[in-house]
Order: structure tokens, then C-alpha cells, then sequence
């Protein structure tokens, strides 16, 4: 992945109709096969938010660049105002930026949408992991419930047995210590400003947590499939 960052700028703001630079960063994948010497440059097409340096309202452009077959667009994003232009630094293509005015109602809905896809992906990981929590400590009474009504009052467990019995909940206890830490609360520092802060954090919070709700629900299933076989070897004891 490479990142280069292209100059541009629009000439008549929707919001106060005088003209803005921008920075946009532009990253790319180099690929070395699968691509043909008469293969020509495309058209990459991406819809993004500016924002109005003068009253700071937001509003959307199409954004338009020209896509190498050797080194494509993966992403872009807008990284800021220019107050100057940058001379010491070259941009890397022509920008162009169509269809430029207030954000429609219908990308409106999208945002709204994407940003409350954003927001569930956190919330629903963690009551995940609040909901499994309750579920691994309560499967601990049960299992050994089951057990003491199958099992005879002076039943002698040699050690073989104990480990046999133990293992599950042993399992279902550690899977809950698991799904405690997905549900804890991640520490961190990021600007609101910054949205590459917001981004970092973003993927830090969701791998945290995918990592432990993997890993608890690998030690609850495991638990449960030992329960069962424990369960059964004891059938018919009493």
C-alpha cells in the first residue's frame, strides 16, 4: 500500500461560493500480475464530504481520478484545507470534482446509516459478551446440578473421574473470565479532530474485543461439548 496526496480545488463553494484548496490522500495497491501492457487507465469515482473553511457547513462532491491498472485506487480520503499551495510537493494525479453542492437526502440517509453501523458494531460486541457472561457462569450450577441428580450421594470419583467432571466447569469459568474482558471498556487517547485517530481506535476497539469473543466462545463451546460427554458417561450410575 502506498500513499501519495493529490491537490485540488473547487472552485465555487456551495456554501459561501468562493473557491477552496484541499488536500486528498490517495492510497494504492501496486499489483504485478494479472495485468495485460494494453491495459488502460479508468475513471475511479468516489462520492466524499468538504467542509466550508468560511461558515462550516458540509457539502459533497464526486470525486474523479484517474485509476492505473498497475497501481490502483483502494481508497481517498479529504485531508484537510490548504490556505497555500504546496509547492515543495508534487501531487500525484489531476483531480477533478463533479456534481459539487448540498449533501441530498438520500446520501444523507447513507451517513446516517453507515454511521449507525459504526456505532452497533461496538455496542452489539459488547452486550455479546454481557449476554455470555451470564450464560458460561450460569452453565457451571446446571452442569453440576445434572451431575449431583445422576450421580449416587456416596459416589467415590477416582481422579481420573474428578478431572473428567471438573474440565467443564473448570472451561465454562474461564470462558466467563474471557467474555469480561470483550466487555470492558478499551483505554485509549485519540483526537476527534483527526479522523486516521478515530479510524486507529476504531479497529484497535473492534479487534480487542473480536479477539476475546472468539476465544470465549472456542472455550464455552469446547466446555459444553465435554459437559455433554461427562454427562452421558455418568448415565445410568445412580
Amino acid at each position: 500500500m502506498e500513499k501519495s496526496n493529490a491537490f485540488f480545488e473547487i472552485p465555487k463553494c456551495p456554501a459561501c461560493g468562493k473557491a477552496h484548496k484541499y488536500s486528498l490522500a490517495v492510497i494504492r495497491s501496486s499489483y504485478m500480475f494479472g495485468v495485460s501492457e494494453t491495459d488502460t487507465p479508468t475513471e475511479k469515482r468516489m462520492r466524499r464530504l468538504f467542509t466550508c473553511p468560511k461558515t462550516g457547513t458540509e457539502f459533497e462532491g464526486l470525486v474523479v481520478l484517474q485509476d492505473d491498472p498497475k497501481n490502483k485506487i483502494v481508497s481517498i480520503a479529504v485531508e484537510g484545507l490548504l490556505d497555500e499551495e504546496p509547492s515543495p510537493m508534487k501531487a500525484d494525479t489531476t483531480v477533478e470534482v463533479q456534481q459539487i453542492g448540498v449533501i441530498s437526502p438520500h446520501s444523507k440517509a447513507l451517513y446516517e446509516a453507515g454511521k449507525a453501523i459504526l456505532l452497533d458494531s461496538i455496542t452489539t460486541g459488547r452486550e455479546f459478551c454481557k449476554s455470555m457472561i451470564g450464560t458460561s457462569t450460569g452453565a457451571i450450577p446446571l452442569y453440576l446440578g445434572l451431575l449431583t441428580f445422576l450421580l449416587p450421594e456416596k459416589f467415590v470419583l477416582g481422579s481420573a473421574g474428578g478431572v473428567t467432571i471438573a474440565t467443564p466447569a473448570i472451561g465454562f469459568l474461564l470462558a466467563a473470565i474471557l467474555f469480561t474482558l470483550g466487555y470492558l471498556p478499551i483505554s485509549g487517547r485519540f483526537s476527534l479532530d483527526l479522523i486516521e485517530e478515530i479510524e486507529q481506535a476504531l479497529e484497535k476497539n473492534l479487534a480487542y474485543r473480536k479477539r476475546f469473543i472468539w476465544s470465549g466462545l472456542t472455550v464455552f463451546v469446547l466446555s459444553t461439548l465435554l459437559a455433554i460427554w461427562a454427562i452421558l458417561l455418568n448415565l445410568g450410575v445412580k
